[in-house]
């Protein structure tokens, strides 16, 4: 759960960015103001237990960070600063916290309750 709320702070930080920084490149401030929000999303989602799985969703976030400042030809602030939030964001989605109970099992999880 720590980590999907850190990774949450990382999408935040992606819309903030390009104003912290200044960047001067139009499309690395549109690229960070659209997969910021995403990020974050997604990652808020996957705090729940029952939901944890779509964390794996900001894998693709993370791809598209590191990859497109060299596609884009990015300025050196934000070139950084993509590198940085797409490596942080991989490792925090990486990261599947610990379990406190099942959750789903659909119609065998009934089934097997009711024996108790």
């Amino acid at each position: 759960m720590i980590a999907q709320l850190a990774a949450t702070g990382v999408g935040i930080w992606l819309m903030a960015a390009p104003a912290v920084f200044g960047y001067g490149d139009a499309s690395a401030a549109d690229v960070d103001w659209a997969l910021g929000p995403i990020a974050a999303s997604i990652a808020l989602v996957a705090v729940f237990e029952a939901t944890r799985g779509f964390r794996r969703v900001n894998y693709i976030v993370a791809a598209l960070l590191i990859v497109l400042p060299w596609l884009l030809d990015y300025p050196t602030a934000a070139l950084l600063n993509s590198l940085a939030s797409g490596v942080a964001l991989a490792i925090l989605s990486a990261i599947r916290g610990r379990r406190s109970k099942e959750v789903g099992g659909g119609w065998r999880a009934l089934i097997d309750e009711s024996r108790d």
